[in-house]
Protein backbone atom coordinates (compact mmCIF):
# COMPACT_ATOMS: atom_id res chain seq x y z
CA UNK A 1 0.00 0.00 0.00
CA UNK A 2 1.10 3.55 -0.70
CA UNK A 3 1.05 6.48 1.69
CA UNK A 4 -0.47 9.73 0.44
CA UNK A 5 -0.53 13.13 2.14
CA UNK A 6 -3.59 15.27 1.52
CA UNK A 7 -3.17 18.49 3.53
CA UNK A 8 -6.34 20.46 2.73
CA UNK A 9 -9.47 20.19 4.84
CA UNK A 10 -12.02 21.53 2.34
CA UNK A 11 -10.98 19.00 -0.32
CA UNK A 12 -10.52 15.98 1.93
CA UNK A 13 -13.49 14.33 0.26
CA UNK A 14 -11.54 14.09 -3.02
CA UNK A 15 -9.34 11.40 -1.52
CA UNK A 16 -12.35 9.08 -1.86
CA UNK A 17 -11.46 8.71 -5.53
CA UNK A 18 -8.26 6.93 -4.44
CA UNK A 19 -10.16 4.32 -2.42
CA UNK A 20 -10.15 1.65 -5.19
CA UNK A 21 -6.34 1.73 -5.13
CA UNK A 22 -6.20 0.93 -1.40
CA UNK A 23 -3.77 3.64 -0.30
CA UNK A 24 -2.77 4.36 3.26
CA UNK A 25 -3.61 8.01 3.78
CA UNK A 26 -2.16 10.66 6.07
CA UNK A 27 -4.19 13.86 6.25
CA UNK A 28 -2.57 17.11 7.37
CA UNK A 29 -4.45 20.21 8.48
CA UNK A 30 -4.18 23.21 10.76
CA UNK A 31 -7.18 22.11 12.83
CA UNK A 32 -6.13 20.59 16.15
CA UNK A 33 -8.53 18.04 17.58
CA UNK A 34 -9.46 18.31 21.25
CA UNK A 35 -8.59 14.96 22.92
CA UNK A 36 -11.23 15.66 25.56
CA UNK A 37 -14.13 15.71 23.06
CA UNK A 38 -16.14 12.72 21.82
CA UNK A 39 -16.35 13.65 18.12
CA UNK A 40 -18.37 10.54 17.23
CA UNK A 41 -21.08 11.57 19.70
CA UNK A 42 -20.99 15.15 18.39
CA UNK A 43 -21.37 13.93 14.81
CA UNK A 44 -24.33 11.78 15.80
CA UNK A 45 -25.97 14.73 17.53
CA UNK A 46 -25.40 16.93 14.49
CA UNK A 47 -26.93 14.35 12.17
CA UNK A 48 -29.99 14.20 14.44
CA UNK A 49 -30.48 17.94 13.91
CA UNK A 50 -29.17 18.89 17.30
CA UNK A 51 -27.18 22.06 16.74
CA UNK A 52 -23.51 22.03 17.68
CA UNK A 53 -21.21 24.86 18.70
CA UNK A 54 -19.96 26.59 15.51
CA UNK A 55 -16.49 26.68 17.03
CA UNK A 56 -16.42 22.88 16.83
CA UNK A 57 -17.13 22.76 13.08
CA UNK A 58 -13.47 22.51 11.90
CA UNK A 59 -12.86 19.55 14.21
CA UNK A 60 -16.16 17.94 13.21
CA UNK A 61 -15.22 18.25 9.54
CA UNK A 62 -11.97 16.41 10.19
CA UNK A 63 -13.72 13.75 12.29
CA UNK A 64 -16.40 13.26 9.63
CA UNK A 65 -13.76 12.85 6.93
CA UNK A 66 -11.81 10.30 8.97
CA UNK A 67 -15.00 8.34 9.67
CA UNK A 68 -16.17 8.34 6.05
CA UNK A 69 -12.78 7.31 4.65
CA UNK A 70 -12.45 4.56 7.24
CA UNK A 71 -15.85 3.22 6.18
CA UNK A 72 -14.48 2.94 2.64
CA UNK A 73 -11.84 0.56 3.97
CA UNK A 74 -8.95 3.03 3.93
CA UNK A 75 -6.26 3.14 6.58
CA UNK A 76 -6.20 6.83 7.44
CA UNK A 77 -4.50 9.01 10.05
CA UNK A 78 -4.72 12.74 10.78
CA UNK A 79 -1.84 14.95 11.90
CA UNK A 80 -2.24 18.65 12.83
CA UNK A 81 0.36 20.71 11.06
CA UNK A 82 1.00 24.17 9.60
CA UNK A 83 2.74 23.35 6.32
CA UNK A 84 4.39 26.79 6.26
CA UNK A 85 6.35 25.83 9.39
CA UNK A 86 9.34 23.63 8.58
CA UNK A 87 9.62 22.23 12.10
CA UNK A 88 5.94 21.21 12.23
CA UNK A 89 6.20 19.54 8.82
CA UNK A 90 9.30 17.59 9.84
CA UNK A 91 7.57 16.41 13.02
CA UNK A 92 4.32 15.45 11.28
CA UNK A 93 6.01 13.56 8.46
CA UNK A 94 8.22 11.82 10.99
CA UNK A 95 5.02 10.46 12.55
CA UNK A 96 3.76 9.42 9.11
CA UNK A 97 6.95 7.48 8.38
CA UNK A 98 6.83 5.86 11.81
CA UNK A 99 3.25 4.73 11.17
CA UNK A 100 3.42 3.78 7.47
CA UNK A 101 7.11 3.17 6.76
CA UNK A 102 7.42 5.48 3.75
CA UNK A 103 5.79 8.31 1.78
CA UNK A 104 5.12 7.67 -1.91
CA UNK A 105 3.11 10.76 -2.83
CA UNK A 106 2.26 14.25 -1.66
CA UNK A 107 -0.92 16.13 -2.60
CA UNK A 108 -0.44 19.73 -1.50
CA UNK A 109 -3.60 21.83 -1.54
CA UNK A 110 -3.27 24.15 1.45
CA UNK A 111 -4.16 27.73 0.66
CA UNK A 112 -4.79 31.09 2.29
CA UNK A 113 -6.49 34.27 1.05
CA UNK A 114 -5.76 37.83 2.11
CA UNK A 115 -7.28 39.95 -0.65
CA UNK A 116 -6.22 43.56 -1.09
CA UNK A 117 -4.56 45.74 -3.67
CA UNK A 118 -0.78 45.60 -3.60
CA UNK A 119 -0.28 49.13 -2.31
CA UNK A 120 -2.33 48.28 0.79
CA UNK A 121 -0.64 44.95 1.58
CA UNK A 122 2.06 44.79 4.21
CA UNK A 123 5.11 42.60 3.48
CA UNK A 124 3.88 40.18 6.17
CA UNK A 125 0.41 39.90 4.59
CA UNK A 126 1.92 39.21 1.18
CA UNK A 127 4.46 36.72 2.52
CA UNK A 128 1.98 34.70 4.58
CA UNK A 129 -0.14 33.81 1.53
CA UNK A 130 2.93 32.82 -0.48
CA UNK A 131 4.40 30.85 2.43
CA UNK A 132 1.41 28.50 2.67
CA UNK A 133 1.53 27.60 -1.03
CA UNK A 134 5.22 27.76 -1.88
CA UNK A 135 7.02 27.24 1.43
CA UNK A 136 4.45 24.56 2.26
CA UNK A 137 5.34 22.65 -0.90
CA UNK A 138 9.08 23.09 -0.31
CA UNK A 139 8.79 21.92 3.30
CA UNK A 140 6.69 18.87 2.44
CA UNK A 141 8.89 17.79 -0.47
CA UNK A 142 12.12 18.24 1.51
CA UNK A 143 10.79 16.23 4.46
CA UNK A 144 9.31 13.43 2.34
CA UNK A 145 12.08 13.06 -0.24
CA UNK A 146 14.33 10.82 1.90
CA UNK A 147 11.42 8.42 2.49
CA UNK A 148 10.66 7.15 -1.02
CA UNK A 149 8.84 10.15 -2.51
CA UNK A 150 7.89 9.54 -6.15
CA UNK A 151 5.02 11.95 -6.87
CA UNK A 152 4.11 15.51 -5.87
CA UNK A 153 0.75 17.01 -6.82
CA UNK A 154 0.04 20.68 -6.23
CA UNK A 155 -3.49 22.09 -6.22
CA UNK A 156 -2.93 25.58 -7.60
CA UNK A 157 -5.38 27.99 -9.20
CA UNK A 158 -6.36 29.30 -12.59
CA UNK A 159 -5.39 32.65 -11.08
CA UNK A 160 -1.77 31.61 -11.65
CA UNK A 161 -2.44 32.14 -15.38
CA UNK A 162 -5.16 34.76 -15.59
CA UNK A 163 -4.38 36.84 -12.55
CA UNK A 164 -7.15 38.36 -10.47
CA UNK A 165 -7.64 41.95 -9.24
CA UNK A 166 -6.93 42.25 -5.53
CA UNK A 167 -5.22 38.86 -5.34
CA UNK A 168 -1.66 39.58 -6.38
CA UNK A 169 -0.32 37.60 -3.41
CA UNK A 170 -2.55 34.61 -4.15
CA UNK A 171 -1.73 34.70 -7.87
CA UNK A 172 1.99 34.90 -7.14
CA UNK A 173 1.75 32.02 -4.67
CA UNK A 174 0.04 29.71 -7.15
CA UNK A 175 2.36 30.68 -9.99
CA UNK A 176 5.37 30.02 -7.77
CA UNK A 177 3.96 26.62 -6.76
CA UNK A 178 3.48 25.66 -10.41
CA UNK A 179 7.02 26.82 -11.22
CA UNK A 180 8.47 24.79 -8.35
CA UNK A 181 6.68 21.66 -9.56
CA UNK A 182 8.01 22.27 -13.08
CA UNK A 183 11.55 22.41 -11.71
CA UNK A 184 10.92 19.32 -9.61
CA UNK A 185 9.72 17.36 -12.64
CA UNK A 186 12.72 18.55 -14.67
CA UNK A 187 15.03 16.81 -12.21
CA UNK A 188 13.78 13.49 -13.54
CA UNK A 189 13.67 11.96 -10.07
CA UNK A 190 10.10 12.80 -9.03
CA UNK A 191 6.91 13.01 -11.07
CA UNK A 192 5.07 16.30 -10.54
CA UNK A 193 1.70 17.74 -11.54
CA UNK A 194 0.35 21.26 -10.98
CA UNK A 195 -3.45 21.41 -11.27
CA UNK A 196 -4.51 24.97 -12.10
CA UNK A 197 -8.00 24.67 -10.71
CA UNK A 198 -11.09 26.48 -11.96
CA UNK A 199 -13.84 27.35 -9.45
CA UNK A 200 -14.97 24.24 -7.51
CA UNK A 201 -18.67 24.08 -6.69
CA UNK A 202 -19.44 23.71 -2.99
CA UNK A 203 -15.82 23.54 -1.87
CA UNK A 204 -12.73 25.63 -1.53
CA UNK A 205 -12.49 29.38 -1.82
CA UNK A 206 -14.95 29.74 -4.71
CA UNK A 207 -17.76 28.35 -2.51
CA UNK A 208 -18.06 31.74 -0.77
CA UNK A 209 -21.35 33.45 -1.84
CA UNK A 210 -19.57 36.75 -2.53
CA UNK A 211 -17.00 35.01 -4.72
CA UNK A 212 -19.81 33.24 -6.56
CA UNK A 213 -21.51 36.56 -7.33
CA UNK A 214 -18.21 38.03 -8.52
CA UNK A 215 -17.61 35.08 -10.85
CA UNK A 216 -21.13 35.45 -12.23
CA UNK A 217 -20.35 39.05 -13.14
CA UNK A 218 -17.21 37.87 -14.91
CA UNK A 219 -19.11 35.22 -16.88
CA UNK A 220 -17.35 32.37 -15.08
CA UNK A 221 -20.40 30.73 -13.55
CA UNK A 222 -20.37 28.00 -16.20
CA UNK A 223 -16.74 27.16 -15.45
CA UNK A 224 -17.56 25.61 -12.06
CA UNK A 225 -16.48 21.98 -11.69
CA UNK A 226 -18.06 19.58 -9.18
CA UNK A 227 -15.81 18.11 -6.47
CA UNK A 228 -16.57 14.59 -7.68
CA UNK A 229 -15.65 15.58 -11.24
CA UNK A 230 -12.39 17.10 -10.05
CA UNK A 231 -11.49 13.94 -8.14
CA UNK A 232 -12.03 11.80 -11.23
CA UNK A 233 -10.13 14.24 -13.44
CA UNK A 234 -7.15 14.19 -11.06
CA UNK A 235 -7.07 10.38 -10.92
CA UNK A 236 -7.38 10.18 -14.72
CA UNK A 237 -4.50 12.62 -15.21
CA UNK A 238 -2.27 10.74 -12.77
CA UNK A 239 -3.01 7.46 -14.52
CA UNK A 240 -2.91 8.59 -18.15
CA UNK A 241 -1.33 12.05 -18.34
CA UNK A 242 2.19 12.29 -19.79
CA UNK A 243 4.93 13.17 -17.33
CA UNK A 244 6.13 15.97 -19.62
CA UNK A 245 2.89 17.93 -19.10
CA UNK A 246 3.27 19.32 -15.59
CA UNK A 247 0.64 22.06 -15.71
CA UNK A 248 -2.90 20.72 -15.98
CA UNK A 249 -6.05 22.84 -16.29
CA UNK A 250 -9.22 20.79 -15.65
CA UNK A 251 -12.33 22.68 -16.67
CA UNK A 252 -15.59 22.75 -18.53
CA UNK A 253 -15.24 26.07 -20.29
CA UNK A 254 -13.28 29.28 -20.01
CA UNK A 255 -14.18 32.69 -21.42
CA UNK A 256 -11.62 34.57 -23.51
CA UNK A 257 -9.52 36.68 -21.17
CA UNK A 258 -6.92 39.04 -22.59
CA UNK A 259 -4.49 38.50 -19.71
CA UNK A 260 -4.30 34.70 -20.09
CA UNK A 261 -0.73 33.69 -20.90
CA UNK A 262 -1.29 29.97 -21.32
CA UNK A 263 -1.73 28.26 -24.66
CA UNK A 264 -4.11 25.35 -25.10
CA UNK A 265 -2.45 22.53 -27.02
CA UNK A 266 -4.19 19.76 -28.92
CA UNK A 267 -6.48 19.28 -31.89
CA UNK A 268 -9.10 21.92 -32.63
CA UNK A 269 -11.33 19.23 -34.15
CA UNK A 270 -12.06 16.63 -31.45
CA UNK A 271 -12.66 13.07 -32.58
CA UNK A 272 -15.74 10.91 -32.08
CA UNK A 273 -14.57 9.82 -28.63
CA UNK A 274 -14.28 13.37 -27.29
CA UNK A 275 -16.45 14.17 -24.27
CA UNK A 276 -15.96 16.36 -21.18
CA UNK A 277 -12.30 17.00 -21.94
CA UNK A 278 -11.61 13.35 -22.79
CA UNK A 279 -10.31 12.86 -26.34
CA UNK A 280 -8.40 9.55 -26.54
CA UNK A 281 -7.06 8.01 -29.72
CA UNK A 282 -9.52 5.49 -31.24
CA UNK A 283 -7.04 2.63 -30.80
CA UNK A 284 -7.51 2.90 -27.05
CA UNK A 285 -11.19 1.92 -27.51
CA UNK A 286 -11.19 -0.60 -30.38
CA UNK A 287 -14.77 -1.76 -29.72
CA UNK A 288 -16.27 1.73 -29.45
CA UNK A 289 -17.30 3.96 -32.35
CA UNK A 290 -18.47 7.03 -30.46
CA UNK A 291 -19.03 8.21 -26.89
CA UNK A 292 -22.61 9.42 -26.48
CA UNK A 293 -22.34 10.65 -22.90
CA UNK A 294 -19.74 10.95 -20.13
CA UNK A 295 -20.74 11.89 -16.59
CA UNK A 296 -17.64 12.01 -14.39
CA UNK A 297 -19.69 12.93 -11.32
CA UNK A 298 -21.81 9.78 -11.65
CA UNK A 299 -18.92 7.68 -12.98
CA UNK A 300 -20.93 6.73 -16.07
CA UNK A 301 -19.89 6.48 -19.72
CA UNK A 302 -22.33 5.64 -22.54
CA UNK A 303 -20.67 4.35 -25.71
CA UNK A 304 -22.09 3.38 -29.13
CA UNK A 305 -20.92 0.62 -31.46
CA UNK A 306 -22.30 -0.52 -34.77
CA UNK A 307 -21.75 -4.02 -36.11
CA UNK A 308 -21.47 -5.34 -39.64
CA UNK A 309 -20.58 -8.58 -41.34
CA UNK A 310 -17.80 -6.85 -43.30
CA UNK A 311 -16.02 -5.45 -40.27
CA UNK A 312 -16.95 -7.97 -37.59
CA UNK A 313 -16.02 -11.26 -39.16
CA UNK A 314 -16.85 -13.17 -36.00
CA UNK A 315 -20.57 -12.57 -36.57
CA UNK A 316 -22.49 -15.51 -37.96
CA UNK A 317 -24.32 -14.84 -41.24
Amino acid sequence: PRSTLFPYTTLFRSVRALAPFGPRVALLGRTRLDPGLDYEALLEAEENDRASDPRLQPGLEVARTLRDLTRLGLEVQYYPCDVACQEEVQAALGQVVAAFGRIDALIHGAGLLHDSFLEFLSPEEFARVVEVKLSGALNLAAAARPHGLRLVVGLASLAALQGNPGQVNYCAANRALAAFLTALAASGEIRAKAFLLPPIAGAGMAADPEVLELLKLKGLEGAYVQVEELAQLVVRELALGPDSEVWVLPGRMLPPVSTTLGEVAGSSTPGPLARAGLDPAPEFFPLVDTIADLDLKAGRLTALRSFSGQRDLWLSH
